[in-house]
């Protein structure tokens, strides 16, 4: 199913690269690979989910996983688990190589997660984000959602030099 494309439409990054649009859409069995690289790549050693825990993250009945895809691979990946009676989704993992952070990438598949959500009759999208993680952060807030929690010693390890988390949400409207 595509979700967004402009396949004839062709923009330049920040990287000065003239590109095509990429697609976002439901992750399919053979994208796994693809999302296990750029979890590792944004996630490193001891963050990074395990193939294990991501598989059942990834084909789990109440979740669903959105990526982007390039012409020739992907460049992100979001997961999101929704609550049963409930209109509460929460953001699980979300991913974007390297070579791709800052070009929209994860603005566009939060956009679609959102769209979906609001599809499926969810009116409220809740993360939790390290206190550290300034540019996720700016995201977030810049797709209007809120802080509305500290959580101090959320993580097992340090991320992005400390283990508080921010838990962000937004009401879907």
């Amino acid at each position: 199913m595509l979700l967004t494309s402009a396949a004839s439409t062709e923009n330049k990054g920040k990287r000065g690269r003239t590109e095509r649009r990429a697609e976002v859409r439901h992750a399919k069995p053979h994208d796994f690979d693809g999302i296990m690289q750029i979890e590792n790549s944004c996630f490193p050693g001891e963050l990074a989910y395990s193939r294990e825990q991501m598989r059942r993250l990834v084909f789990r009945a109440n979740s669903i996983t959105l990526v982007e895809e390039g012409e020739d691979s992907l460049r992100g990946y979001l997961t999101m688990l929704m609550r049963r009676n409930s209109d509460l989704a929460n953001l699980e993992t979300i991913g974007v190589l390297p070579d791709y952070q800052g070009e929209g990438v994860g603005t566009r598949l939060l956009t679609e997660a959102e769209r979906k959500l609001m599809d499926m009759g969810m009116r409220r999208f809740r993360l939790e984000v390290s206190a550290g993680n300034k540019q996720a952060i700016a995201m977030y807030q810049r797709a209007g959602y809120n802080i509305t929690d500290i959580i101090p010693e959320y993580y097992i390890h340090d991320h992005h030099g400390t283990r508080t988390a921010f838990r962000m949400e937004k009401i879907l409207d």
